[in-house]
């Protein structure tokens, strides 16, 4: 969600389909396995892939270029706040890894 406002604010992107962007590399690289499954399963979907591929075509396209991204990124590991209740730790690398 933190890495989301960049893109509304920046790209004018809708708040909604800028989490969606974010939201399958959330659920892919979610260290629970198990969790991120059960998630899907109640969400009606059978593998990850289709999860992803839905929210692909909700959200369509959106190219956030590498300088803002990493700028993104930089900003949210400086600001504690948004990431107080995330389920684990995020660190530089794995940001970079996921959202490259």
């Amino acid at each position: 969600h933190g890495l989301s406002y960049a893109v509304t604010y920046e790209l004018s992107v809708p708040h909604g389909k800028a989490v969606g962007i974010f939201l399958g590399k959330f659920m892919e690289y979610y260290p629970d396995e198990n969790a991120a499954h059960a998630v899907l399963r109640l969400m009606g979907f059978d593998c990850m892939d289709d999860f992803i591929n839905c929210l692909k075509s909700l959200t369509g396209t959106v190219n956030v270029e590498n300088a803002l991204m990493e700028n993104n990124i930089s900003e949210l590991l400086k600001n504690p706040a948004k990431l107080k209740n995330y389920p684990f730790p995020l660190s530089l690398e794995e940001l970079r890894r996921y959202f490259p």
